[in-house]
């Protein structure tokens, strides 16, 4: 017994501090200092899917994110299209970006509607998914992507843009399914 006991507290340990130590990375987002923000974004994307439990603690996070690092949104206001209203970003809203970059990448904001990871289902997306390498997400998430697209009502989504969306989605899944050439 306690041979196998004494490595599993030694990996229990190594993953708990690994967590506590993430905690405090994605805490630094919120910093003025840009290079400390940018490092702790080098440390959190270098941990891959083992920092998104730590990320997701954090997605409701009010503190702002630095600005130069996690630029604001711009909304137009509904008195007017001329005059844009800044948005900043949250750490909350960093975290998300964060998880849903790494595992979806970026696509053009009308096809946002059809992503996998979407802020109601992030959360369960994740621990679903859970133990599952970066690129294995990826694909999961594209094939949900597809589905998403393809099952959609005329009534949200117009046909010219459905096949749009369809092409994107399908050009991103043929990527991931490439064999890794030294990329």
């Amino acid at each position: 017994m306690t041979r196998f006991y004494m490595p599993c507290c030694a990996l229990l340990l190594q993953c708990s501090s690994l967590s506590a130590g993430l905690d405090d990375i994605i805490t630094a987002l919120s910093s003025s200092d840009e290079k400390r923000v940018l490092e702790s974004l080098s440390r959190i994307l270098e941990a891959g899917p083992d920092a998104f439990p730590a990320l997701l603690r954090h997605m409701h996070d009010p503190r702002l994110a630095n600005e130069s690092v996690f630029p604001p949104t711009r909304a137009r206001t509904e008195r007017s299209d001329k005059h844009p209203l800044q948005n900043r970003k949250t750490v909350g809203n960093a975290c998300f970006d964060i998880i849903s970059v790494q595992v979806e990448g970026t696509m053009p904001h009308i096809y946002r509607p059809f992503r996998a990871l979407q802020r109601k289902n992030i959360a369960a997306w994740v621990r679903k998914h859970a133990g599952k390498s970066l690129d294995e997400l990826r694909l999961l998430a594209v094939e949900e992507s597809i589905r998403r697209v393809r099952s959609a009502s005329p009534r949200e989504i117009e046909e010219a843009t459905r096949q749009r969306a369809l092409d994107f989605f399908l050009s991103r899944q043929r990527q991931l399914q490439l064999p890794d050439l030294g990329r």
